[in-house]
């Protein structure tokens, strides 16, 4: 699967989510957002 990341996605990661993995953080929040 492919991920884009802008610079606009990563400054919307919660500062607590910052030492994760980014696309997994991204990913999950892409997952939320749908449902």
């Amino acid at each position: 699967m492919y991920t884009k990341v802008s610079a606009i996605d990563v400054v919307r990661v919660p500062p607590e989510r910052l030492g994760d993995d980014l696309r997994l953080v991204v990913k999950e929040m892409l997952q939320d957002r749908l449902e």
